[in-house]
């Protein structure tokens, strides 16, 4: 449901599945963040030695943004950001 109207009838697999390729963890440097946080949907941040892991959930490409990063398999957090979460940090 989405503003009390429903909006796709699926299994909690289907919803996941459904956002496959969506969800991506970037590795970056420290004073980078802060522009991250308000530029992408986040769902977590962890510490990696000297950098930052940063997992991103939506549509974005990072194919030409300089970030190393890797595709994540999403869980039911993700389907809900995704689909729900108006901000853009969690």
């Amino acid at each position: 449901m989405k503003a009390g109207v429903l909006v796709e009838k699926l299994t909690p697999n289907q919803m996941v599945d459904k956002i496959k390729g969506k969800v991506h963890s970037i590795k970056i440097k420290e004073h980078k963040l802060l522009e991250i946080q308000n530029k992408f949907k986040i769902s977590n941040i962890s510490r990696e030695k000297e950098n930052i892991i940063v997992r991103v959930v939506g549509d974005e490409k990072f194919e030409n943004l300089g970030f190393e990063y890797k595709e994540e398999h999403p869980n039911l957090e993700d389907v809900f950001l995704y689909y729900f979460d108006e901000n853009k940090t969690f």
